[in-house]
């Protein structure tokens, strides 16, 4: 579940509710991920300092070109990218309903995330083991590894009526998209086509920037298919397991 958000959009929070809603009721079947667009993620230069975090990606500026998820309004997302409705972009208020009728269909693969973490060098070596259940033969298939944190204090606006100012110094900000390991669109898994039963394996590596906090950092990895972009499979692993 990919949530595209910004921390001037004051609606924003209402799509994190629904990601947290749904984190709380599919445990870790759901892969969720903050992605950081378009006007609404533009730093400021204000006196207090507020908005002047760039939570932006490259990936996730790609991503937006792409999908066209600010050109449509925030907060929208993405529900294993597939186009619902005509388009990519689908309403924060969809989403539990698509999650749920994709959670009924079977998987048709598996991935296995290995991590090996120094805490001295802050290098991440990431080993994932993508294991197909059924012949996939609308290839090829790429896997994206992403980096992801969790409980980052910072401004966000909020359009709450209930809140007395619409501006939150210390709103906590889940699963925000940081960098990723392999490039927007990642890279392909095995050759083609993917058989029953095969296993491809790829490895990675990442340097944490100094401002991130390791014990709330987490690896997202997935698959889709490059032609028409559905993401197949996701998966993802604390960095630290506390």
């Amino acid at each position: 579940v990919e949530d595209y958000t910004g921390h001037t959009c004051g609606n924003c929070p209402r799509a994190a509710e629904v990601m947290h809603d749904l984190e709380l009721t599919y445990g870790s079947r759901i892969i969720p991920m903050a992605v950081h667009v378009g006007f609404f993620a533009q730093t400021q230069s204000n006196p207090d300092g507020s908005y002047s975090t760039d939570f932006r990606t490259q990936a996730g500026n790609q991503w937006n070109t792409e999908f066209g998820n600010s050109a449509q309004g925030l907060p929208n997302g993405m529900i294993n990218r597939r186009p619902e409705g005509g388009g990519f972009p689908q309403s924060y208020t969809a989403w539990t309903a698509q999650v749920a009728n994709l959670l009924e269909l079977p998987p048709d693969a598996s991935l296995a995330i290995e991590l090996d973490y120094n805490e001295s060098t802050r290098n991440v070596n990431v080993d994932i083991d993508v294991t197909a259940f059924n012949d996939l033969n609308s290839g090829p298939y790429n896997i994206v590894v992403c980096l992801t944190e969790d409980s980052i204090v910072d401004w966000q606006k909020d359009y709450d009526p209930s809140l007395a100012d619409e501006n939150l110094e210390h709103y906590v900000h889940m699963h925000a998209l940081r960098a990723n390991f392999n490039g927007t669109w990642g890279n392909q898994v095995g050759s083609g086509n993917l058989s029953a039963g095969s296993v491809n394996s790829v490895s990675y590596s990442l340097v944490l920037d100094t401002e991130w906090v390791d014990h709330n950092c987490n690896v997202v990895a997935f698959i889709y298919q490059t032609g028409n972009k559905e993401v197949i499979q996701a998966d993802y692993k604390h960095l630290i397991e506390e």
